[in-house]
């Protein structure tokens, strides 16, 4: 039977559109017969495997072509599609020239009507290009993988939608105190680890307009202790999710300095404040007793000649007693500013705080006799202790000095202790005019003005008080005031007993 006119030319055209369709598919067929054992390769199929067209392919030299470790997989599966006419599909590589080539065949048999195989067809697919994508993307993932578990910063990815943790390299772990089981499968939430959970839900937000954030954030170990960072985040695709790379950047201690200094900063101008109201107090009130100074010395040098005695006396008391609180403030403020420069040195010795307060009653025994009131040293003979015999000769003489001030004429003051356990304790007591509580309050703080004068119109700046307490922190001690108006002020120190 003869072909229809053209069939020949129709067949033709047939397979140079199949040619070319392989060609531009990088892809060939091939057929190989059992029975003759030979291998005919389509046109495009040469071409991929640049071998010579014009020469036959038996199968052992297809086999020679394909990288030893790609033999045994292709000799298995053929032999199995001849004997079972099972169909497969396998990768291998090529070497074609010098450059080693990747390769996908699928393949199948072809029966007689005796169900014997006779043929096997398969189509060569040139995956090069793809596996080298693939080769790539994979070098990538591992490169990352690496950079990500050796980064010496804290770094996570998490879900998106629930911030479930997805990994989180040793660092963060280390970091936030958390081992590989506990954080599996849990959300930052559930952790705890936003300081603020609020924050996340912004953050969140925030990342619908942006893909990447720079911020700092606190966070939350396991153990509750508070973290701050740089927070470095950005969106990624894992496994076709919307994931959040997170590398975190620790600046706790940066902001521990940061607010230590902000506190230092506020403490010293609060400091340099309380310092100039203090100074303009002392300025004021040393002006006082020299004026008072200069009117009796101006008097006394203009008009002495027409003053009776009991006037000069008078204006010598005047001097006196001006003189006296001169000297007290000036004692006082030279302690003060020796103490602030840390050139008054602590030399703790064997002191008996009797023979120290019957010096400060000494002193001011003239004072307390001016208004009549009588001062009592109850201190026990031997109440002995180890402290700074200058320090402590201040805060007798400030804290008697101070109650005779406040104690009205025919008044009492009362010095007692007692020995404790591991201090001693003295206490200093009137029946004065007493203190509100919120002079109790502004007592020892520096630059509040005391605007109640004493019993007799005496003027004070509250420095005394203030170097009692200084030197009291000095021997380690504690100092504390019960008053109330009307019925009198105690003071009571604390001293440790030291070997």
């Amino acid at each position: 039977m003869q072909k229809p006119r053209g069939a020949d030319k129709i067949q033709q055209q047939s397979e140079k559109w199949l040619n070319e369709s392989q060609h531009l598919a990088k892809m060939g067929s091939w057929v190989y017969s059992v029975v003759s054992e030979k291998l005919v390769l389509s046109e495009p199929l040469y071409e991929l495997w640049q071998i010579d067209r014009e020469a036959s392919l038996t199968m052992e030299q297809f086999l020679a072509m394909i990288h030893p470790e790609d033999v045994g997989k292709i000799q298995q599966k053929f032999q199995r599609c001849i004997q079972q006419a099972e169909a497969y599909q396998v990768e291998y590589r090529v070497l074609v020239g010098e450059q080693e080539k990747f390769f996908s065949n699928i393949v199948k048999a072809e029966k007689d009507s005796d169900g014997k195989v006779t043929q096997v067809r398969g189509i060569t697919l040139d995956i090069t290009e793809r596996k080298q994508s693939e080769q790539t993307r994979l070098t990538a993932e591992n490169r990352f993988a690496t950079i990500f578990r050796l980064n010496p910063l804290p770094s996570a990815i998490t879900r998106l939608a629930d911030g479930k943790i997805l990994e989180a390299n040793e660092k963060a772990l280390e970091v936030f105190g958390f081992t590989h089981e506990e954080v599996a499968n849990a959300t930052t939430l559930e952790l705890n680890i936003w300081a603020n959970p609020q924050d996340r839900a912004a953050l969140v937000e925030k990342l619908k307009q942006q893909s990447n954030l720079q911020f700092e954030a606190s966070f939350q170990k396991k153990d509750g202790t508070q973290w701050n960072a740089i927070t470095n985040l950005e969106v990624i695709e894992l496994e076709g999710e919307s994931c959040m790379l997170v590398i975190l950047q620790d600046i706790t201690e940066r902001k521990q300095s940061e607010e230590a200094t902000k506190a230092y900063s506020e403490q010293l101008e609060k400091l340099n404040d309380g310092k100039d109201r203090f100074f303009s107090i002392i300025g004021h009130d040393l002006m006082s007793p020299l004026n008072s100074i200069m009117g009796a010395a101006n008097i006394l040098s203009n008009q002495i000649v027409n003053l009776s005695e009991q006037e000069i006396k008078t204006l010598a008391d005047s001097v006196f007693t001006s003189t006296q609180h001169l000297k007290r403030l000036l004692s006082n403020l030279l302690e003060w500013a020796r103490m602030q420069k840390g050139s008054m040195k602590f030399q703790p010795k064997e002191i008996n705080l009797h023979l120290i307060a019957s010096d400060a009653i000494t002193l001011l025994h003239e004072n307390a006799d001016m208004k009549g009131i009588s001062l009592h040293n109850s201190l026990p003979d031997d109440f002995v202790l180890k402290a700074d015999e200058n320090m402590l000769h201040s805060i007798f003489r400030n804290l008697l000095s101070n109650a005779i001030k406040f104690t009205p004429p025919g008044g009492k003051v009362l010095l007692s202790g007692q020995r404790m356990s591991n201090h001693l304790q003295v206490s200093v007591k009137d029946n004065g005019i007493g203190m509100s509580a919120l002079m109790q309050q502004q007592l020892f703080q520096l630059g509040f003005r005391q605007t109640t004068l004493g019993t007799a119109q005496e003027k004070g700046t509250g420095l005394g008080l203030i170097l009692i307490k200084e030197f009291v922190e000095k021997h380690q001690g504690t100092l504390k005031v019960d008053s109330q108006e009307g019925k009198g002020t105690a003071f009571t120190i604390n001293l440790p007993i030291r070997n």
